[in-house]
């Protein structure tokens, strides 16, 4: 079955805990164990037969295929050990075995026993353990396509027809709970909103092939999910929590149609999804700004979300300028997993030190904020997006965050401007996140850094506060930047700070993409904020 085609190259990575941490990481990371437990190995292998590259190595990669499968079996029986522990772990092992069932050449019959007997196993545990009511998230997609492989295989009995049934009823029910209107995740993170297409796709394949059920119902949500994920461009800023999974395997995506070229732009350059809360303006020349307008995350629980309200990225032909720095790791180090989730490691601003919900657990949020926009697109062809988050007013004094963008017409940058309308005396902390490829010049007389990474370059001042620059500070933590899930790195931040009434704080940023005495020339002259 053509289940699965062959993505675009990836770039290399660090392996998974090559850390240079500066707090002890003693604790092993469960995600380091489990990710090769998904036995997605085993998938590359079976496709790299197909692969002309390879056409004179097809026996050995079969034998090694078959060899790392059963040893995996014979070494982690049913039910025991952390690996079944986790039913979205069994539910993306099910492709998997099914595939093996079906690929692998030469099986004897005990193992083709084998085989069925660990896709019944797997089936019946995902049955019983079913991520619903709070849980429901990325989770409960896994599951619902490893019930629906699993039940086909055993449809003709009624117990397990069941699970085929319960598969594809979780699945419609969460195409629209999980894939929000404009295409966007619910959970507000990137990487997992494309591993739960993914899934989607897999199993509306599976299902079309084999003639299941028919799934046209569910494809316009799936497709508004692609065009959303192309609207954000390349490469994708890394909102939200990330651990590198895969529905298939690294490189390996289910086949599925092109996005619509339809987008729900409400101005040129502008692609507002109001849903999700992000927009994405594209500028001349070649620059890509993403703001987030957005909530915290799923509810109730928020698992995925980071408290990043109000935050921008900033790509130069797809060089990487303003970033989100990732998420590192998911347990070990509750204090770096505590800084990845913070407000105080995206491109906003923290009142008090505090974060804009409260962290409750390394995924658990509380306090949720609430966000508003006001975004204006001006027929002179300027650009305005306003947003204000609540999230401080749980404060014993309390303040609303409001943040402006003004991108004028050819006028080569743009204007930050944020506001804290409220009571009392507070500490407002500005932080700009640079990716480590960038290389800080500054600050000139006038107060501008330049910023440059390989041939591009960016020009971004402060006007009411000197900023400083620090990297890779560990006391409190500040300056790090996390490539891929485990891997740490120093990076620059630039940051300034405000204590005093909420009524006179003030952060005006000018980034220029061209020549920054002519747009703080032409900033002095026009009404950009308001």
């Amino acid at each position: 079955m053509n289940w699965i085609s062959l993505g675009p190259k990836s770039p290399a990575t660090t392996p998974l805990l090559s850390i240079a941490t500066p707090h002890s990481d003693t604790a092993p990371d469960i995600r380091s164990l489990w990710e090769p437990a998904r036995l997605q190995h085993i998938t590359a292998l079976l496709a790299a037969r197909h692969q002309p590259e390879f056409s004179e190595h097809v026996s050995p990669i079969q034998n090694a295929a078959k060899t790392k499968l059963f040893d995996w079996l014979r070494e982690n029986p049913f039910p025991f050990g952390i690996h079944y522990s986790c039913a979205m772990e069994c539910g993306l092992r099910i492709p998997v075995l099914l595939r093996a069932l079906l690929e692998l050449p030469n099986l004897d019959a005990s193992e083709r026993s084998a085989l069925l007997q660990a896709l019944f196993e797997h089936g019946w545990l995902i049955r019983n353990r079913l991520s619903l009511f709070s849980s429901l998230g990325n989770h409960t997609v896994a599951e619902s396509l490893g019930l629906i492989m699993a039940g086909q295989v055993f449809s003709e009995s009624h117990v397990e027809r069941d699970w085929l049934e319960t598969g594809i009823g979780l699945l419609e029910q969460e195409c629209e709970h999980q894939v929000l209107t404009d295409g966007g995740p619910a959970e507000q993170s990137f990487n997992y909103h494309r591993m739960v297409l993914d899934l989607y796709w897999l199993a509306v394949q599976f299902l079309e092939i084999n003639g299941i059920h028919d799934c046209s119902g569910m494809k316009p949500r799936l497709l508004a999910g692609e065009s959303f994920l192309q609207a954000l461009g390349d490469p994708l800023p890394p909102i939200g929590d990330s651990d590198d999974g895969y529905a298939v395997a690294p490189r390996l995506y289910p086949s599925k149609p092109a996005p619509s070229a339809d987008l729900p732009t409400a101005h040129k350059g502008c692609t507002v999804f109001p849903d999700t809360g992000m927009t994405v303006v594209h500028l001349p020349p070649n620059i890509r700004l993403t703001f987030d307008q957005g909530p915290l995350g799923m509810p109730p629980l928020y698992n995925h979300g980071h408290a990043d309200a109000l935050s921008i990225t900033l790509y130069r032909s797809k060089r990487a300028f303003l970033i989100d720095p990732g998420t590192y790791r998911y347990n070990g180090n509750p204090v770096l997993r505590a800084y990845f989730k913070g407000t105080r490691v995206h491109n906003t601003v923290t009142i008090d030190g505090q974060d804009q919900a409260r962290q409750v657990t390394s995924f658990i949020w509380d306090r949720p904020y609430s966000v508003q926009t006001s975004n204006e697109n001006h027929s002179c062809g300027s650009i305005r997006l306003a947003a204000s988050h609540d999230g401080y007013t749980r404060l014993n004094q309390p303040v609303h965050h409001i943040r402006l963008l003004f991108i004028p017409e050819n006028g080569g940058g743009m204007v930050v401007q944020d506001k804290f309308p409220g009571k009392g005396m507070h500490m407002f902390e500005l932080h700009y996140h640079l990716h480590p490829d960038v290389e800080v010049v500054g600050p000139n007389e006038c107060g501008w850094y330049t910023l440059t990474n390989h041939e591009e370059r960016i020009f971004i001042k402060v006007c009411q506060t000197k900023l400083k620059v620090t990297c890779g500070r560990t006391e409190p933590l500040l300056g790090w930047y996390s490539p891929a899930y485990g891997v740490l790195e120093k990076t620059h931040v630039l940051h300034g700070r405000f204590t005093g009434p909420a009524e006179k704080a003030q952060f005006t940023t000018l980034i220029s993409f061209t020549n920054p005495d002519h747009f703080e020339e032409l900033f002095k002259h026009a009404e950009y904020v308001g």
